[in-house]
């Protein structure tokens, strides 16, 4: 019992850490819902309305893994099919200190960035991760899988049977 104490102590450490380098004193009850059940393991699926914070609920998750990791080199991958809200999250992340960035072609001039693992939050395009193959390599990197924290779909519009499709080539 002490043990699984100590970890629920852990994880409010993380979360209140995480939410104050962004900026926050505290995270909304269904925020710290979903980033406690996805850190449990479990997908999860966050229906928020409008404003109320879902993107946090992913921005957040790099400063948490590292915390809980001890290290600084933790990322998450956002899927969304939205270029202009893509490229709004990315200035926003950057005003809060986070590294992130939008890639539209594997032919992107941070791919080698990427790669290193230079960045904490990277949105991606369903269609640049179903069509451009040489994201395949960078997925599989050593460094990718080893930073990789969470694999987010933003956007429910996405359709599912696109989804499955993205995730299984990547699996294979």
């Amino acid at each position: 019992m002490a043990q699984k104490a100590s970890c629920y102590e852990l994880v409010s450490r993380a979360i209140s850490e995480a939410s104050k380098l962004l900026g926050y004193t505290r995270l909304r009850e269904g925020q710290e819902l979903a980033i406690r059940e996805f850190l449990k393991g479990k997908d999860v699926f966050v229906s928020l309305p409008t404003g109320s914070g879902k993107s946090l609920c992913y921005w957040i998750l790099p400063y948490i893994f590292d915390f809980i990791r001890g290290r600084c080199d933790s990322m998450v991958l956002v899927v969304s099919p939205l270029i202009a809200i893509m490229q709004d999250q990315v200035d926003i992340l950057h005003t809060k200190g986070v590294t992130a960035v939008y890639v539209g072609s594997a032919h992107a001039p941070v791919i080698e960035e990427i790669k290193d693992g230079k960045f904490q939050v990277l949105f991606f395009s369903p269609e640049c991760l179903l069509t451009e193959l040489d994201w395949r390599d960078v997925l599989h990197s050593k460094v990718f899988q080893e930073q990789l924290a969470g694999f987010i779909v933003d956007e429910a519009m996405l359709r599912v049977n696109k989804i499955i499709l993205m995730i299984n080539s990547y699996l294979l």
